[in-house]
């Protein structure tokens, strides 16, 4: 099911870092620090060598990946100009498969960078590196999924356009028509190829009708929009 957000001509953001996610990945990397600090100290110099290279790609991957979401959100929300409406999951707490899913993901993550971490004794291989990289793209990945409020499946209604995914804008010029399914929740965009499938709820078709309209025609019947 999906949850309904209104907006007004101010771009809301569905990206939200909660107090409780923040402080459980603080906590996290304390106690990961906490117990690698001894392992380190008892490296010699080119074993710390070795750890600073690895810690540092994995950075790498980590900001990388976090700075192109953020990069790639502020376009959107400035190409997309007023936010009519914002279609997005209910809220996390209703949905805890979804915190385990990055749970396990940052937790595969962290687990593959400490075995990567682990050939420290032998030379720096790239297969390694790229590991420890990957990695660092996966802990981000996990971030996003755990704190950015439904963005990988959330659906907003703008001026410009509706912008899928929180990433991706299709502007209404892609569109040629719109309608409602019988049988389901779903809007759907005709584009001139493949359409686009939107779940809503079904007492906001009406709302959702109304602001569609104003930029595509309807090639089916409003009633079964309006629910009259």
């Amino acid at each position: 099911m999906m949850g309904v957000m209104n907006a007004d001509s101010s771009q809301p953001s569905v990206m939200q870092f909660g107090m409780r996610g923040l402080i459980a990945t603080v906590a996290v990397a304390a106690v990961i620090a906490a117990i690698a600090a001894p392992w380190v100290r008892m490296l010699d110099s080119e074993g710390r060598r070795k750890f600073a290279i690895h810690l540092s790609i994995y950075l790498a991957g980590f900001f990388a990946k976090l700075i192109d979401n953020c990069v790639r959100r502020y376009i959107v929300e400035r190409r997309s100009t007023a936010c009519y409406l914002i279609l997005q999951p209910r809220k996390q707490a209703k949905r805890p498969w979804v915190r385990t899913a990055g749970a396990i993901l940052l937790a595969s993550a962290l687990f593959g960078a400490s075995i990567a971490v682990s050939t420290l004794s032998g030379p720096l291989r790239f297969w390694d590196l790229y590991l420890v990289l990957m990695c660092g793209v996966w802990s981000a990945a996990a971030i996003k999924r755990l704190w950015w409020n439904g963005l990988d499946r959330s659906f907003e209604l703008c001026e410009q356009g509706i912008i899928m995914g929180g990433l991706a804008l299709r502007k209404w010029s892609n569109f040629v028509s719109y309608r409602w399914a019988q049988s389901s929740h779903n809007l759907i965009l005709q584009a001139k190829h493949q359409p686009t499938f939107v779940p809503v709820p079904l007492e906001r078709h009406a709302e959702v009708d109304e602001i569609v309209r104003r930029f595509l025609p309807c090639t089916s019947s409003s009633k079964h929009a309006t629910g009259k």
